[in-house]
């Protein structure tokens, strides 16, 4: 079933696995009576409810990185922060920002860290924790952009 809905083996044997501890977990609760239920159905009830709550995140999960990757093109030019005489310029914009906002952009642009690296690094439960954190981190860093231009344009002499 889970196979026929789009998920690989590994995740229908982990559905399973939970499926079957949820059963386990019943028949210790007395909520279910293994000798007057139908295993099968009961299990194949659980797998499938725990199945479409994992498709459906897997799938909002999905629509969210599509859409920080589309914000990404759009909300911060990085092509900015590279070349060397604003890197010092970059830096003092970054100290204004909180430590960790400092530490997450600074990986992902100097260092070149994926976020599973980023995570591990920087102690996070998980790369998706750090996705989420590193987008807001580029909003407040296109703000900061935003709301110093007259700074930039004094340090660098541009003109709008």
């Amino acid at each position: 079933m889970i196979r026929n809905r789009g998920g690989n083996q590994e995740e229908a044997q982990d559905i399973f696995q939970d499926a079957i501890l949820v059963f386990y977990q019943k028949v210790l609760e007395n909520e279910l009576k293994a000798d007057s239920c139908n295993i099968g159905g009961f299990i194949m009830s659980v797998s499938q409810r725990m199945w479409y709550t994992k498709a459906s995140r897997k799938e909002m999960m999905n629509r969210h990185h599509q859409n920080l990757r589309a914000d990404e093109k759009v909300s911060t030019n990085y092509e900015f922060i590279f070349s060397e005489e604003r890197q010092d310029l970059m830096k003092k914009i970054l100290g204004m920002m909180g430590e960790n906002c400092r530490k997450i952009i600074e990986y992902v642009i100097y260092d070149d860290l994926s976020m599973r690296e980023i995570a591990q690094k920087m102690q996070y439960t998980s790369e998706d924790v750090v996705k989420a954190t590193h987008y807001r981190c580029r909003q407040k860093l296109a703000k900061q952009l935003k709301e110093n231009k007259s700074f930039i344009k004094s340090t660098l002499n541009l003109d709008e």
